[in-house]
């Protein structure tokens, strides 16, 4: 399971960062460049990766905390936007922020079956 988490923290910062740069780069009809969206996106991308990174290297708690805390501050962002202003981009970025969390989720529960079947 660990495997597939880090796979899908991998992937959802790829996506985020693709898609930021993606506003900025291609606007949308009707929309103009947005570098603030390309900041963001970004930005999430790298602290998702650090988040990885200290799971990894210094502490697995942490870094699984921080990045479940990240999704949720995207779910904060994205949700809402999704609501107001369109499905698209606000709405699939809410969903693979979601997606991800689910797989953290999942991830802490299985460790926590696995610890406790070899603690018994």
């Amino acid at each position: 399971m660990t495997k597939l988490v880090n796979a899908a923290i991998i992937a959802f910062s790829l996506f985020m960062a693709g898609l930021g740069t993606y506003a900025y780069l291609a606007p949308r009809e009707g929309h103009k460049a947005s570098p603030i969206s390309m900041i963001a996106g970004i930005g999430i991308a790298v602290l998702m990766l650090a988040s990885l990174a200290l799971w990894k290297y210094k502490s697995p708690r942490a870094g699984r905390i921080m990045s479940a805390v990240l999704c949720v501050l995207c779910l904060g962002q994205f949700i809402p936007s999704a609501l107001s202003k369109g499905f698209y981009p606000n709405g699939v970025n809410a969903i693979a922020a979601g997606i991800l969390f689910v797989i953290l989720a999942a991830g802490h529960f299985m460790a926590k079956r696995e610890k406790a079947d070899l603690s018994a």
